[in-house]
Order: structure tokens, then sequence, then C-alpha cells
């Protein structure tokens, strides 16, 4: 792989984590933002419960494929096809600006780039390709690599769709035809990529063509079938704070038309019951949108007086609240392959960040890290099968941790200045 260097040893230490919450009292009332009365799920999933290690019988469903091959953007009639390269690894992961590789099994560690400045790791759907943000002068590019280190190339150039604009976000569509990613320039002019800048949500082939915007937005994800995306809407400036007010999650298909609201920061209620308890949420803000893969929900950050997770269906009807935060928030939240299970980060006012880990009828099931344990945890991705989940540790000694979905059996898989871990969808499991 590139003249990779030898193997970097790694060392295994396993910890049990103590779990942050106990499952919630009464199942939270759904939020009515439609005439018609919000149903529960009438399947609920078999799930387990906080100190136990429950195995799931179902296996993962194949993942759909993406083309042999991924070439250029703009290759010449003459170049020689790209070599289609093999499956290696499970977790890719950022360590000091270069991409990883990580074995769960033996805890090997193995980079995969060595150039520094690259970003957002994100493996394709038949776990043959590395999608990244390669930082570049005051911009940024989009690039991909192939999983043995072969076939790296740009796919998004550092001058379209702006120059000096900032890509994140990117992300394969569910048949990895497609790549969605947010592009945002200094439209005000003042030197810097902040929130009063606009972003723009677009859209690219998997070979680098048919490059274009879909709707100005962010945080775009991908509906089950491919076919829509769900945004977070930019909204109206507001000039005595740094936020931006009257947003929500607009959804709209993959040839940028049909843009329609599915939940704006209006249509939430001011006050919100969740396990007993009324809350007042004052929302100003509404992002980081995570369509379910094998449901109608989508689920949603809401930032406010008090923080919230909430979903909702993907035909606007039963808003609901997952978990809440006063004076505090949450991140991004990561659906399970399986689609029942939901991981998302929370960041509570102690400044101690965990992985709350629910379902529709038991929205706090488990939280990995937090208060408890002294360990302040973020950015959960899913093994393949959805029984463990990998993170970033970051108090004290920072790590990629892999952990089950129950709270059980944590280890280490790499330490370091490391962060943004992404579980392959052909990787090796959590198990031993």
């Amino acid at each position: 792989m590139r003249n990779v260097l030898a193997f970097i040893g790694f060392v295994l230490a396993i910890a049990v984590v103590g779990c942050g919450g106990q499952p919630s009292g009464p199942k939270s009332d759904p939020i009515s933002i439609t005439p018609q009365e919000a149903k529960g799920n009438s399947n609920p999933a078999k799930l387990p419960t906080e100190g136990q290690n429950a195995e799931r019988a179902k296996e993962t469903p194949a993942p759909s494929t993406t083309p042999a091959h991924v070439p250029s953007p703009s290759p010449s009639p003459n170049a020689s096809p790209i070599p289609t390269p093999t499956p290696t690894g499970d977790i890719v992961f950022v360590r000091d600006g270069n991409l990883w590789l990580g074995y769960v099994r033996d805890g090997r560690q193995v980079p995969l780039t060595m150039d520094g400045n690259n970003s957002s790791p994100k493996w394709s759907v038949d776990g043959r390709w590395v999608l990244f943000v390669h930082s570049k002068g005051s911009g940024s590019e989009l690039q991909v690599i192939g999983a043995d280190g072969s076939g790296r190339h740009q796919l998004v150039g550092g001058g379209s769709p702006y120059s000096g604009a900032l890509y994140s976000d990117p992300i394969w569509s569910p048949k990895g035809d497609a790549i969605l990613f947010t592009a945002t320039r200094d439209t005000n002019k003042d030197g810097k990529l902040d929130e009063r800048d606009v972003s723009e949500v677009w859209l690219v082939s998997a070979d680098g063509s048919n490059l274009r915007k879909l709707a100005e937005g962010r945080d775009p994800a991908w509906s089950p079938e491919g076919l829509r995306v769900a945004f977070a809407t930019l909204g109206k400036l507001d000039n005595e704070v740094p936020y931006r007010r009257d947003n929500g999650i607009d959804v709209i298909n993959r040839e940028g038309k049909n843009e329609w609201t599915l939940v704006s920061t209006s249509r939430v209620p001011g006050e919100i019951t969740l396990g007993g308890y009324k809350f007042g949420s004052g929302v100003f803000l509404i992002d980081k949108p995570a369509w379910s893969p094998t449901s109608k929900l989508v689920s949603l950050t809401a930032i406010g007086h008090t923080g919230m997770v909430l979903t909702i269906t993907d035909k606007a009807s039963d808003l609901r609240p997952w978990g809440m935060n006063y004076e505090g928030g949450f991140g991004r939240s990561v659906w399970s392959p399986h689609g029942e299970l939901l991981a998302y980060e929370s960041y509570p006012p102690s400044g101690v960040s965990e992985i709350v880990v629910g379902s529709p009828d038991v929205p706090r099931l488990v939280a990995i890290g937090g208060v408890r344990t002294g360990l302040s945890v973020n950015s959960p991705t899913w093994s393949p099968d959805g029984k463990y989940l990998a993170f970033v540790q970051e108090s004290g000694t920072r790590f990629i941790g892999v952990v089950g979905a129950d709270g059980q059996g944590l280890r280490q898989l790499a330490t370091g200045n490391v962060s943004e871990p992404d579980w392959s969808p052909k990787g090796a499991t959590g198990g031993n």
C-alpha cells in the first residue's frame, strides 16, 4: 500500500463501561404537528437493556454495490482504467491529518495516506473506496482512494464549484452511484468561513461527472432508496446573535426539484413533555438530519433553550422527542444498519459528552461515556451487523474505542490524535 511502513503496534485495553442512563420511564408523547393523531410502533424491536450482552439473530442485508471502478473526473481516451482495489481494513479513521485503517480483530493499524490535511473519511457501499476531504490552500477538494491505497484521485477540485470553498459532509448514496456534500464559501467577504456565510448542497456522480447544485443548505442525508435528500435550510440571519433563524429540514429530489419543508423551527411547540416532565424548548435552529435506512423516520437536532434530538416521519407526522438537555445540546445521530437503533451524541451542561443508544420505544436505552464513567465520547459509527459501535474518546488519553451496542466490553483500537472513525459495510464486526 503505497510503500506503507511496517504495521504499527496496538495496545489492547479492556474496560467495562458503566451505562450513563437508565431507560426512560413512560414512552415520550408525540408532538402533534398534523391534525392526525400520531401512532406508536406496532412492532417494537427486541432490544438489549442496560447491563446485558444481547445478541441479535438478524443478518445484515447485503449492501448495494458501487460501479466496478471509479474513474478520474476527466479521464483521457487512452488512459488505463484504475484497478479495482481489494476490500481491506475495518475502520478508517484520521490520525494527525492522515487516513488510517484499523482492524478490529487483531488491532493492526495501517496508514492509508501520508501527505496530511485529510479529513471526513467515508467508506463506499462495497468497502472498496474511501471518500475524504483534502484541504488545499484556502479551500478543499473531494478525493477518493482505494482501500488498498491504489487509485487515489480528485473527484471535485478546489476551483469547482467555487474557488476557496470549504467542502464538508461528504456521503455516498445508498447504491454508491453518487455523492452528496456541502460547499461553504465566504459570501460576506470577511476572510473567514462561518455561520454567516452561504452553504450549498451539491451532488456529483461517483465518477466525478454531472456536478450540480441541489439547494442552499447543509447537512445532507440520503433517503433509503437514494432518490430524495433531506437537508438543513439556512433560514434568515439574525443581526443580534450568530445563529440562523426560521430554518428547518427540507426534502428535495436528486434532480434538485420538488423541494418541500419536512419540519421548521416555527412548528416545534414551545413546551414539550418527555418522561412525564415538561420542557421549554425555545428552538431557534434545526439541523443534522439522518434518514433511517429501513424505515420512514428522519432524526434531527434542535438547538435552543433546551437542546433536543427528535424524529419525524418522512410524511411530516409524529414529531417525537428522544432526548433533551436543559442548557445543553446534541450532535449528530446515526442509525444502525437495520434501522432499529439510533446512536446520538449528547452534550449535557456538565461538558462530559456521551453517546446514547435508543429505539423508537425506549429513546434512552443505553448511555456510553458521560459523567459516571469519566469518558467524554463522540462520533459513533456502527459495525455492519449493528452489534457494536466505534467512537472517539477525548478526555485524558484520546483513543478510538469499540464497544457493544449494550454498552459493554469496551476496548481501545487506536490512540493518539485520532478522530472521525467510519466502519466499513464490508468490515469485520467488533467480536473477538
